[in-house]
């Protein structure tokens, strides 16, 4: 059993660095509210890597060019 939770909770740990590395790379630190990146749970940061997504989408995208 101890082996089970500790690998359950590598794995949340990875995947939140991962989603806190990406999010990172849009230039953002903190989530919305201010609240450090490290300090959101896995929830959290998929939201605000969601959010962040679909901002850089918007403006990559050629249809929401000006001219």
């Amino acid at each position: 059993m101890g082996r089970l939770y500790k690998a359950a909770v590598m794995e949340k740990k990875l995947k939140s660095d991962f989603l806190i590395e990406k999010i990172k790379e849009y230039g953002v630190t903190e989530s919305p509210q201010g609240i450090p990146l490290d300090q959101l749970d896995y929830e959290s940061l998929k939201h605000v890597y969601v959010i962040e997504s679909f901002k850089y989408a918007d403006r990559e995208s050629h249809a929401n060019a000006w001219f």
